[in-house]
């Protein structure tokens, strides 16, 4: 029943049944050799059931606080991708909000342009130009492609990765990523780049990130690789996060989509680098 609810005890839950059904044995045992010669069976016969009930019930509420432990992981893993597509959402207003405000002011940029031309003072028309192109420029994003969604979230982590002094080598040789879910694309891309850059800001040099989306045999291809610090191996093809009051949720999220749509995920250490590669068939229908 446990194995089919998906639910699972910790270990100081089986250490503390362990422990329970230790003192019933010696309990028992301790009642045979010294009482059951003054009492009927009947009163061994009450006590052995006592103990089968406190078992069964001890189990169910272990059972209970596994099923309610399983549902709080699965709650944080939505709240993550929640959190995620909001900061990806918050990075496009704000880049909305500073492309109407310059568009608001062009008019009067081309005014006072157009008087410092007049007056023939060319040095500053020069300069005002300069500056003016520079704003201009902070309307045109450094990556661009037909996904309209993967653009806004590579750009979010481009400047995230710039702000840190970091790399980020982008190869993207296809982007026809419809068949993913806005949420699941967000939660793939945003989760990989998120913990390379996390981790590459904390060395002192190789701070590059590479970032590869390609097609091959009718299946998506995505791939990371960084350099790092330090890992925290969980088992075979799983890391945990070595970041504070952090569990591994985003790479157990990025575990959870790409098993959602039938694919494959990779983490490996190749090269002194950390290496994620995710095989996505492109025909697939996600696991509802």
């Amino acid at each position: 029943m446990i194995r089919k609810k998906k639910s699972s005890f910790v270990w100081y839950e089986s250490i503390s049944y362990a422990i329970l059904a230790t003192g019933e044995i010696i309990t028992a045992n301790y009642i045979i050799e010294n009482i059951a010669n003054t009492h009927s069976g009947t009163f061994l016969v009450f006590f052995l059931t006592g103990c089968i009930v406190l078992d069964v019930y001890i189990v169910f509420v272990f059972y209970r606080v596994s099923a309610i432990r399983e549902m709080e992981k699965k709650n944080a893993l939505l709240q993550q991708q929640t959190d995620m597509q909001m900061a990806v959402y918050r990075d496009l207003e704000k880049r909305y909000q500073n492309s109407m405000t310059i568009i608001h002011d062009v008019k009067r940029h081309v005014n006072a342009l157009e008087g410092l031309i007049q007056t023939e003072n060319l040095t500053e028309a020069k300069q005002y130009e300069k500056s003016l192109y520079q704003q201009l420029d902070k309307l045109h994003p450094s990556f661009h492609c037909s996904n309209q969604l993967l653009s806004v979230i590579l750009n979010h982590e481009l400047l995230k990765a710039e702000q840190k002094g970091i790399q980020l080598n982008l190869n993207i040789l296809y982007d026809k990523l419809d068949f993913l879910s806005d949420m699941d694309l967000t939660t793939i891309v945003s989760n990989l780049l998120d913990n390379a850059i996390e981790a590459v800001s904390e060395l002192d040099k190789d701070r590059t990130v590479l970032f590869v989306i390609e097609e091959q045999m009718q299946c998506c291809m995505i791939h990371t690789e960084n350099k790092y610090e330090k890992l925290n191996p969980n088992t075979e093809n799983s890391f945990l996060s070595t970041k504070n009051g952090h569990a591994g949720i985003g790479l157990k999220n990025i575990e959870m989509t790409v098993k959602k749509y039938n694919g494959i995920w990779k983490a490996t250490v190749e090269n002194n680098s950390f290496v994620v590669s995710i095989t996505i068939p492109i025909d697939s229908q996600p696991i509802i």
